[in-house]
């Protein structure tokens, strides 16, 4: 996923109400090559590691 579509998802997230996601579907973000983080195919929230604990920024 690349690192304009995880921001995309995030805004659209909030604007929905920004309810509680469970992160099932998480994969690599990049910036034009891989970034070192991962985001949530759901709603856009980021990741240090492939685990949901493990948040980032919002």
């Amino acid at each position: 996923m690349e690192f304009h579509e995880a921001a995309e998802l995030r805004k659209e997230w909030e604007e929905k109400g920004n309810r509680e996601c469970e992160h099932l579907q998480i994969e690599q973000r990049f910036l034009g090559e891989y970034a070192g983080d991962y985001a949530c195919k759901v709603c856009g929230q980021t990741f240090l590691s492939p685990s949901p604990d493990s948040k980032g920024e919002k």
